[in-house]
């Protein structure tokens, strides 16, 4: 029906992917090298907290918890989708160690919104193997219970997948 349609459409715009224009319709939002930069800079910011508050109160039985999501991530390096939806799945249960409802529900509305970036950003089996380096290194931080290198591994790895999406769409000449 037509109001189901537009239902699906207003939920496509809210997530960024369709702009929706009086009198006019629904077209699909495209790719913009403002749009990455602004929303890697909310997503950085907010996985770097995530990541430090989890560090904080990281339990033994949550640090094995982590571990195996790792081992989900190493074992999937050769499935762009897998690895990609294991990295979501690992980025929603640090959101959850956080204990901060508010950063979990922010964090939520932006993994919608920056979805199809993170899977141009995970395309490659090279971008893949260097995203799990670095994956490694903010379990590890995690775990070992250091906030400030949690959060610091944390960012560099959001700010290694915004500067991926932005080569892959310059290279395809769409940024």
């Amino acid at each position: 029906s037509r109001a189901t349609v537009r239902e699906a459409l207003r939920l496509l715009e809210i997530r960024g992917l369709t702009t929706i224009r009086p009198q006019r319709g629904a077209c699909v939002t495209l790719l913009s090298a403002k749009e990455i930069l602004d929303l890697y800079a909310v997503r950085a910011a907010m996985v770097s907290t995530a990541s430090r508050l989890a560090a904080e109160r990281c339990t033994p039985a949550q640090a094995d918890i982590l571990k195996g999501r790792l081992r989900l991530l190493a074992d999937n390096i050769g499935d762009a989708a897998e690895y990609t939806r294991h990295s979501r799945e690992m980025v929603e249960y640090i959101a959850s160690l956080a204990d901060n409802a508010i950063l979990a529900s922010y964090a939520s509305d932006i993994a919608k919104q920056i979805g199809r970036y993170v899977r141009i950003s995970l395309a490659t089996p090279e971008r893949r193997e260097r995203s799990l380096r670095a994956w490694e290194e903010t379990i590890q931080a995690i775990t070992a219970h250091e906030p400030e290198r949690a959060a610091a591994c944390h960012y560099r790895l959001a700010v290694q997948n915004r500067d991926a999406v932005l080569e892959e769409l310059s290279r395809n000449g769409q940024a």
